[in-house]
């Protein structure tokens, strides 16, 4: 269990090349993105695409996934909060369920993210929009955020608390859930 908060001194070699992202992942993963925005069905403006979590640090795993988030302001959605973030989840999970991805083995997280969300300063975050670090990762710092814990568990737990026993697809979404 240890091993998983082993730091390393280089990024994920499938993603980075001397500190920057291989050039057809930023395209590749600008296009997913595009293709998520879509299937979420608003008009809010896409502020950025950021690649977060362990992928954009120094302490990835096997078992890291890749985090891109759509970087909107959620007050562009609606006034109620609380409904624009539990439609954010809703989208997720259906996308991850209907569109799982995958690259080189890591599955591809996709998030609408609130704008006025405030990232831990310690973590990486990569522009994928404008190809460039917003906050570079250091191999010296080794942080957990609990805040980025909570947020990627929220979407889990949405999903969970909306499991019927009386949907077909009750057993599939089970075993989607626990792959993920």
């Amino acid at each position: 269990m240890l091993r998983e908060y082993e730091t390393h001194s280089t990024l994920n070699p499938k993603l980075w090349k001397n500190g920057d992202l291989r050039p057809k992942l930023q395209i590749g993963f600008a296009k997913i993105a595009k293709a998520f925005y879509d299937f979420l069905e608003i008009d809010a403006e896409i502020l950025d695409v950021i690649l977060i979590g362990s992928n954009a640090n120094y302490n990835y795993t096997e078992h890291s996934d890749i985090d891109l988030h759509v970087v909107i302001n959620y007050s562009a959605v609606g006034d109620n909060q609380l409904l624009v973030s539990n439609y954010m989840h809703a989208k997720k999970s259906i996308w991850n369920v209907n569109y799982p991805l995958t690259y080189k083995g890591m599955n591809i997280e996709l998030y609408a993210q609130d704008s006025n969300d405030v990232l831990n300063s310690t973590v990486g975050v990569y522009s994928i929009l404008h190809g460039k670090w917003i906050n570079r990762p250091s191999s010296e710092t080794v942080s957990v955020d609990d805040a980025a814990i909570q947020q990627k568990a929220d979407p889990y737990e949405y999903e969970i608390d909306n499991l019927s026993e009386s949907d077909p697809y009750a057993e599939q979404k089970i075993k989607n859930l626990k792959q993920r």
